[in-house]
């Protein structure tokens, strides 16, 4: 045989139609077949019969193995198929959408593959609506035209029956047919023998097998004469008869396809991928693709604007009638918690079908049908594609692996050598690094070092962007890490490059055994005031994530705080292994239980104050992860910016409304409600852009992270306070802000946000090169810091002005490049910057904006800009 291209190695070695080269590339690393150097792509085979034992020579069962409820109708297609000496007419019912015209391309490739039709022939399609009110037409269409047989037929015509002779016809929607048209075709399923259109005597004969489908009873259009002759009737289910599982395959493989054909990563959220899991389609699988297409579409405008990076489908984005069912659907929560968990926020699906942060994955047959889950584990491997391959190697609930009588699963996964090198590995890293390594880490390794040898056989290198980072902070592991490559190495005889031994580290780092993990955990309570609100709420998160690991106190009115608080010491006094707490409380005096635990109970801890079931759930997912105490705070202050997209995801329009706010921070009740009247009394702005909000703490650093927190939904103008905490805002003293220049300094700072604010809508309709927000944004930090820097002090029309000539001028330096200066100075320019000291300033402040922009401002543009800045300050 000789060289062939990829698209012909498919169709010679009976490979499925969509086979990634490098498929086709590990028979040349097998020994089977071989590489041409050089362009194009050529393949030869070393031995035919070797590689047909390889291949995929029966799709039809490799369609079943995705599509379990396809058995019957599999078994019945091969059969039709099969059966000699040339095969069955086959039916196939379906409702709309179910597949049909993909089950009767995939009977072709299956008869193909088997030799039953030669590799020539192809699927000839014939919708039997177009032509069902014209009989003259239809036995044209089908058997041919003889010249001459009407006016304006000056030649022969072949028909769809001489087109797919020694093939199969796919009569579709064929309850269109009319009965008629059903009667032409009875001599020819019978004798395999036909007319064309005008001739008398000829008789021809053709070999074609029939696929006729329709989505009604075939009762109620199809005569018994015809019915009968198709022995073989296929009925294909409805996807609301289908399993679970395969719906959600069938969802993946649709944004699989997506993302390949538009060659842009599809990032999805879980309450998105939910509701595909579970809405319910009248239209089947066709209308679940076109639901899915449209919400790619949708979300694909952000792409295309420059709003996002990657294409992202929130719940946003999704079809009314899809996103209705995320309100009512709860048959499904205990399946959502072992595969989504509530840990992974989006799942990304990526040109080259990865599909990175998913939380399940399904093996095939031929590895057992074991379903093993994943561990979301990106907050302690990083965010990098580094660490996402390696949250991969964990499971969440460890059900395949429990003890050390699981050793053989282990083994059927991976070859003898890879089996003894991971018990080497392990060997030597216990005995450096004083760890114990069970079961699972072992499994988690071995699958490590298969995929990394299989990898480095075809020259497919990693880069660990984090090497040198690693080698500094974790140089212990990562010294050991460097010795067990020398051990690979050795059993191989494969360079191992030093980015390996970063990957290792990470894993060393990150692992503990399983029972010295469970004895760290963080321990979850949470307080509230009333009769039942805190066990409520406690027992609503443990149902929901099917745990029993927070544990709640109600307060009662009638009770006294003290009473309750030595009912939590008695109880963490009777804890075996003391553990650090995670205190999520609703108000008042509760958030000062923990300085009394700390000093009575020796435990560290943490408060959480106005608690939601939201918080709840992710202090016990992240406390079940092993994080650290100080970590489960932070992710915590961060649920509603994480969990609650909408300030990201919905559109730049939402991100551009985002508020402003005036932060007024007390120890006391007592006199902030009446600073705060006086102060919004004094003050002119629009409630809609501004908010004055209060925080009531004197604790430093919760006062910190509730700033931080708030930040994520409001752009802080001003922290009002007197007590002395950092702040990357501007500061002014709770005694002080009634005091008139300071109202006047708070009236020119909200004039000035708001006046950037105000802009970026007019600018939307200007700028035709990037994002209106984004630019205002930037432009925004360039003007306030050349005006710190430089002592000027600009009106908020000022700012508009040079905001707008700014913003102007980046849009038309990515359109055409340099933009002259209103007043051209070329060689008065050069001299100015020459001599001017200021002008160097202003370059260099200028720079961030040309380096966000890929732009170079001009020196007669930058001389320019300053005289803009000098003209409008006072």
């Amino acid at each position: 045989m000789g060289w062939l291209t990829p698209y012909y190695c498919r169709i010679s070695w009976h490979l499925t139609p969509n086979t990634p080269v490098r498929n086709i590339a590990i028979f040349v690393f097998q020994g089977k077949a071989r590489k041409k150097s050089g362009k194009p792509v050529l393949f030869q085979l070393v031995t035919q019969q070797i590689v047909l034992n390889e291949v995929h020579k029966d799709i039809l069962g490799s369609h079943l193995k995705r599509n379990p409820s396809l058995k019957i109708a599999v078994e019945q297609a091969k059969a039709a198929v099969l059966y000699p000496p040339d095969g069955m007419n086959m039916l196939i019912l379906g409702e709309t959408g179910v597949g049909k015209s993909l089950f009767a391309e995939l009977i072709v490739l299956y008869a193909q593959n088997n030799n039953i039709i030669p590799l020539s022939s192809e699927l000839v399609i014939f919708n039997c609506a177009d032509y069902s009110n014209n009989p003259q037409l239809l036995i044209a269409q089908l058997f041919g035209t003889r010249k001459g047989a009407y006016t304006g037929i000056d030649e022969n015509r072949i028909g769809l029956i001489e087109k797919a002779n020694n093939g199969f016809l796919f009569l579709d929607e064929v309850h269109r047919l009319p009965h008629e048209g059903q009667e032409m075709l009875f001599t020819f399923m019978d004798k395999g023998v036909y007319r064309r259109l005008g001739e008398a005597d000829a008789i021809r004969t053709a070999n074609v097998k029939i696929i006729a489908a329709t989505t009604e009873a075939p009762e109620s259009h199809l005569l018994r004469t015809f019915t009968r002759r198709f022995p073989i009737t296929i009925r294909l289910p409805a996807l609301r008869e289908r399993t679970l599982q395969e719906r959600i395959k069938l969802v993946h493989s649709f944004l699989q396809t997506e993302s390949k054909s538009i060659q842009c990563s599809i990032s999805i959220s879980g309450n998105a991928l939910r509701a595909f899991y579970i809405y319910d389609c009248p239209n089947n699988i066709g209308q679940l693709r076109a639901d899915l297409r449209s919400a790619c579409a949708k979300a694909y405008v952000d792409y295309v604007t420059g709003i996002r990076e990657i294409i992202t489908i929130t719940s946003d984005y999704l079809p009314q009638h899809v996103s209705a069912f995320l309100l009512n659907e709860t048959e499904h929560r205990k399946l959502w918690n072992e595969l989504l968990g509530g840990k992974t926020k989006f799942t990304v699906f990526h040109p080259s079908g990865d599909i990175e942060n998913e939380n399940m994955f399904f093996l095939d047959e031929e590895q057992k049908g074991t379903t093993l889950q994943k561990m979301e584990l990106s907050t302690l491997f990083g965010a990098g594609p580094e660490s996402s391959y390696l949250q991969s190697l964990y499971t969440t609930k460890l059900s395949l692996i429990k003890s050390k009588d699981d050793i053989k699963t282990i083994q059927d996964y991976v070859t003898g050598t890879i089996s003894e090198l991971t018990d080497e590995i392990i060997q030597l890293s216990q005995k450096r690094l004083e760890k114990t390594f069970d079961i699972n880490f072992q499994y988690a390794l071995s699958i490590h070092l298969e995929k990394t040898l299989n990898r480095l056989k075809f020259d497919q290198l990693i880069t660990h962007p984090r090497l040198n980072d690693i080698r500094i902070k974790h140089n212990r592991e990562f010294n050991v890490a460097l010795d067990c490559l020398r051990i690979i190495e050795k059993k191989v005889d494969i360079s191992m490059p030093i980015d390996e031994a970063a990957f290792l580290t990470m894993l060393f780092i990150h692992y503990e055994d399983s029972e010295v993990l469970r004895a760290k955990q963080v321990r979850v309570m949470l307080i509230m005031h009333g009769e039942s609100a805190a066990t409520s709420m406690a027992d609503t998160v443990n149902e929901l994530l099917e745990v029993e690991y927070v544990k709640g106190f109600n307060l009662s009115l009638k009770v006294q705080p003290q009473i309750i608080l030595e009912q939590i010491i008695a109880y963490i006094k009777t804890w075996e292994v003391k553990s650090d707490l995670f205190l999520l409380v609703d108000m008042g005096s509760l958030s000062n239980f923990g300085a009394v635990i700390l000093r009575e109970c020796g435990v560290r801890t943490k408060t959480m104050q106005l608690v939601s079931t939201m918080y709840v759930i992710e202090a016990v997912q992240k406390a079940m992860l092993g994080l650290p105490l100080e970590e489960i705070y932070n992710e915590v202050l961060g649920v509603n910016y994480l969990l609650d997209q909408s300030y990201r995801a919905k559109s730049e329009f939402n991100r551009q409304t985002k508020k402003l706010a005036i932060v007024m921070v007390s120890s006391s009740e007592e006199d902030l409600p009446e600073t705060l009247t006086s102060l919004s009394n004094r003050l002119t702005y629009k409630p809609n852009i501004l908010e004055i909000i209060p925080i009531i703490s004197s604790d430093k650093q919760d006062i910190a992270q509730r700033l931080k927190s708030t930040s994520y939904v409001f752009d802080i103008v001003s922290v009002i306070t007197n007590i002395p905490i950092p702040s990357q805002w501007r500061t002014l003293r709770l005694d002080e802000v009634l005091w008139e220049k300071n109202i006047i300094t708070l009236q020119a700072i909200i004039d000035i946000e708001t006046t950037y604010v105000l802009l970026v809508e007019p600018l939307n309709g200007l700028l035709k090169n990037t994002s209106a927000f984004r630019v205002v944004t930037e432009v925004r930090k360039a003007v306030l810091k050349i005006s710190a820097a430089q002592g000027l002090n600009l009106t908020a029309n000022a700012h508009i002005g040079i905001a707008m000539h700014l913003s102007c001028l980046i849009d038309k330096k990515l359109t055409d490049g340099p933009v002259s200066a209103p007043i051209r100075q070329t060689r008065a320019g050069k001299q100015a910057f020459s001599r001017d000291p200021v002008l160097k300033i202003f370059s260099k402040e200028l720079h961030t904006l040309e380096t966000k922009f890929q732009i170079e401002f001009s020196d007669d543009e930058i001389v320019y800009l300053k005289s803009l800045f000098e003209q409008n300050s006072f």
